[in-house]
């Protein structure tokens, strides 16, 4: 502290040789000022709530810059501040030390500008920083993982929630931006690769993730400084379809309806309703161009196929999945002299009187054991007595030989089914001959004894 001084004067007089004292008679004037010297300061930009790197701190010397001055009292003031040496808000006294400094960290509270001052006895000096608030932070809610089929959404969306980085308060209408690199994929929010989904009332951006192509997806979302990121593995579906019976056999020269069925499989999704659509030649015509598969992945066609000349063939064919799955198949005519007939089931029956012949079964197949549907199968039965007595007991009165002829058309496996004339409690034997064709015959006899 620096004041004026005063001094006593003394009157002397030379020829006398006497004195007297005038007491504080002069007055003269204060040193010059000292120097205040700003030795540090915050300058740039400081994050709010967090001490300034650089403290702001002064020096005071005499005027020659050298000589320290010590204890003065120095203010330190600035707005939205803490000062560290006192551990208040917007003013500070701090005393000059033996080196004439005084010091105190600085904490700005506020964003803006911040200016500071320091205050001696006779001078002063100041700085100024810019306070900003420390970024947000961006969390994440969920994210999809795993696999994904090509085509699907996955089942959880890609969710952050983005709050203030003081408090936690959510941040409402901050952009995210999100993206992806890797597989292709399209988020639902815009239906596009890139995003930016403003964040809602809970300060939460959230989009579905639809997987476009086969392969890694590195997903990002980002916010200001923040980022975070999710993996999703894009998988292709396999689906396939499968034809019961690719080609089938027909007789030649007559018109015939056949059901072509397809199974089809998906490891991606249900095919239960999944259509199949149906195309044939120019010789065959579709009763329904789309069928849907059942809950096993059937869908059965109806084939309306026109006479056909031996060795003819017409193509069609069976799509799922918008054609990209698809099957063939392809009918072909067989000509008379092609077709066979070989017994299933049914022969060598040899049954008590009292019993019932059971049903007999044959096939037509073409020479190389193809079944062929459509074919005219010829029956001719004759019944001729059996045993005329049993072995104990009275005869019974004889029965009268029979005979029938019947016609059968042969199914797409290529079978007929005969029932054999029956009389009922009487020993007897049905012959049965039956024939295709030109070339095709079987026989057998069935027998009912006593």
């Amino acid at each position: 502290m620096r004041t004026a001084l005063v001094a006593d004067v003394e009157v002397s007089d030379v020829q006398t040789g006497g004195t007297t004292t005038m007491t504080a008679a002069l007055s003269y004037a204060a040193p010059l000022p000292e120097m205040m010297q700003v030795v540090s300061a915050p300058t740039g930009v400081v994050t709010t709530g967090t001490v300034a790197p650089t403290r702001f701190g002064v020096r005071i010397t005499e005027m020659d810059g050298v000589t320290p001055v010590v204890g003065e009292p120095v203010v330190f003031t600035g707005a939205a501040v803490v000062f560290g040496a006192c551990g208040v808000t917007g003013s500070c006294t701090v005393a000059t030390d033996a080196t004439g400094l005084a010091a105190t960290t600085v904490t700005p509270l506020a964003a803006g500008m911040v200016i500071l001052n320091a205050a001696g006895d006779t001078t002063q000096a100041g700085g100024w920083f810019t306070a900003v608030d420390p970024p947000n932070v961006m969390t994440l809610v969920s994210g999809p993982s795993g696999m994904v089929f090509v085509g699907n959404t996955a089942t959880t969306a890609f969710a952050v929630q983005v709050t203030k980085a003081i408090g936690g308060a959510p941040v409402v209408g901050a952009a995210v931006v999100f993206s992806a690199s890797g597989a292709s994929v399209t988020f639902g929010a815009c239906g596009a690769p890139s995003c930016t989904v403003m964040t809602n009332a809970a300060g939460v951006a959230s989009t579905t993730v639809t997987v476009q192509s086969a392969g890694a997806a590195q997903l990002t979302a980002v916010s200001g400084v923040s980022s975070e990121a999710a993996t999703v593995t894009g998988v292709l579906p396999l689906r396939t379809m499968t034809i019961a019976r690719s080609t089938q056999y027909v007789a030649a020269g007559v018109g015939v309806t056949w059901d072509p069925v397809v199974t089809l499989a998906d490891n991606s999704a249900s095919v239960a309703g999944v259509a199949a659509s149906w195309t044939a030649g120019d010789e065959m015509t579709m009763g329904s161009s789309i069928t849907a598969a059942n809950a096993s992945g059937v869908a059965t066609g109806v084939a309306v196929i026109r006479p056909l000349a031996p060795g003819d063939g017409v193509p069609g064919s069976a799509c799922a999945w918008a054609g990209t799955v698809c099957a063939g198949f392809y009918v072909v005519g067989v000509g008379p002299a092609q077709l066979q007939v070989a017994l299933v089931s049914g022969g060598g029956q040899a049954i008590a009187a009292s019993a019932t012949l059971g049903p007999v079964t044959v096939q037509v197949t073409d020479m190389n054991a193809h079944p062929v549907l459509g074919a005219t199968v010829e029956i001719y039965q004759t019944v001729e007595p059996g045993e005329t007595c049993p072995s104990h007991g009275r005869c019974p009165i004889e029965a009268v030989a029979e005979q029938g002829s019947s016609q059968v058309v042969s199914d797409a496996n290529g079978l007929v089914t005969v029932t054999p004339i029956n009389e009922s409690g009487v020993a007897e034997v049905t012959n049965l001959a039956i024939t295709v064709g030109t070339q095709g015959f079987v026989s057998l006899a069935l027998t009912k004894s006593w």
